[in-house]
């Protein structure tokens, strides 16, 4: 079915790399995922800033100077440290919705009674 679609159909997959050997059972994935894989490598310190900031930015939130240094120490070289981020800021996101508060990403305690970085990662591990 891939192949009919030709060049107006990409599919992309995230993979954890522990899985990679369980797609080599599958010959033609496996084919698929050496010619075309892309490694994501750890995102620098102002990459990471950006990730946080920005977003709440675009959409007129401030956030505490104190928040986004705590979240860059939890996930600064952490493994994964995308998609924890990603997890800790939607939780503070719908806090921050379901409280009605617009004007900064989060208000005092927030991060705490959401669980930090690292202690999110228990909660989305496989």
């Amino acid at each position: 079915m891939l192949q009919a679609a030709g060049d107006c159909l990409s599919i992309v997959i995230v993979l954890r790399a522990d899985f990679f050997g369980k797609c080599s059972l599958y010959e033609k994935l496996a084919q698929q995922i050496e010619q075309n894989m892309v490694i994501v490598t750890p995102l620098s310190y102002e990459q990471i800033k950006a990730t946080i900031v920005q977003p709440a930015q675009k959409v007129g939130l401030t956030c505490e100077p104190n928040l986004v240094y705590t979240m860059l120490l939890d996930v600064i070289g952490a493994p994964g440290e995308l998609p924890l981020l990603q997890y800790t800021l939607l939780e503070l996101w719908q806090t921050a919705n379901r409280s009605k508060q617009r004007c900064c990403l989060p208000y005092p305690g927030c991060l705490h009674r959401t669980g930090r970085c690292q202690g999110n990662a228990a909660k989305t591990r496989n």
